[in-house]
């Protein structure tokens, strides 16, 4: 086994990527009591290019207001200022993991299938309303944090896995465990950790693929497997996954949820995809 700990990489991780300050500074806002609407507009604000994102999203039939949204104080109001605040922290945080260097990684394709699970998670959430879908979105988005950090951050290892994966016949977190005794999860749980997320957030994160009653957030852990769980099994049906995914019975049983809202939910995560992945990727892009 491989000696190193999610605590080892993810200091490595934040050793080559720091999250905007202007995150970072939105993150320390939602953590005071005493701060306000007016302060976190000021500050979002204060990055007109990020402002604009934000706006073209909130114009967007991601949100369907069917009404103009012309500045930022109204999209707080119309679509509410938790879900600015989600896209600003979603916008900042694909900044700082796409800055990281991969070598034959592909990018696109990975935030393809974070962006993905992000729009599953957001819907089922919105479906049983057992937690805040907005975070459902959000943990979606960065479930898989992790494993694009280790493969910046220690190529090695992660070149490794690659390597035992190939010949290995369970999921790929199951090959981490073996060797490493954690898995990607786990990495991007401290990562997310060390940038002040809300603790919900670590949580879903850390066990997006193995359920844990005793670690909290119940339901959006069963939110964010059976997202992940859901995406994955669409891309076997694409013939662009071969690694073995599960039916998620027992999340969608915790949540109440028939199988039959499987295919609504993956059909409007499929139509929502390209206006959600180009607002991810812009930042991207131009970082």
């Amino acid at each position: 086994m491989i000696h190193t700990t999610p605590q080892e990489i993810a200091q490595a991780i934040t050793d080559l990527a720091s999250i905007p300050e202007i995150c970072s500074r939105l993150l320390q806002l939602l953590n005071r009591e005493d701060s306000s609407l007016e302060d976190i507009a000021s500050l979002i604000q204060s990055d007109p290019g990020l402002t604009a994102r934000v706006l073209r999203l909130a114009n967007s039939p991601f949100y369907g207001r069917g009404r103009t949204v012309a500045n930022l104080s109204q999209a707080m109001m119309v679509v509410g200022t938790q879900s600015v605040v989600t896209l600003v922290l979603a916008s900042c945080s694909v900044q700082s993991l796409s800055r990281l260097q991969q070598t034959g990684f592909d990018l696109h394709r990975f935030w393809e299938h974070s962006v993905f699970v992000s729009l599953i998670a957001r819907d089922l959430a919105l479906r049983h309303r057992r937690c805040p879908d907005d975070q459902a979105f959000l943990a979606g988005l960065l479930h898989d944090a992790g494993l694009l950090g280790m493969v910046s951050a220690v190529p090695d290892i992660a070149r490794l896995m690659e390597m035992k994966r190939r010949t290995w016949q369970g999921p790929t977190y199951q090959v981490e465990e073996t060797y490493l005794g954690f898995h990607h999860g786990h990495v991007g749980a401290e990562l997310l950790r060390r940038w002040y997320f809300p603790e919900p957030l670590v949580i879903a994160v850390a066990h997006h693929h193995q359920f844990d009653p005793q670690a909290g957030e119940v339901s959006l852990q069963h939110t964010l497997i059976t997202a992940d769980a859901l995406a994955h099994r669409a891309d076997m049906g694409r013939g662009r996954n071969k690694e073995p995914v599960g039916w998620p019975e027992e999340s969608l049983q915790a949540l109440a949820l028939e199988a039959e809202v499987v295919d609504e939910v993956l059909s409007s995560a499929q139509e929502q995809l390209d206006t959600m992945l180009q607002f991810i990727m812009q930042p991207a892009r131009a970082a």
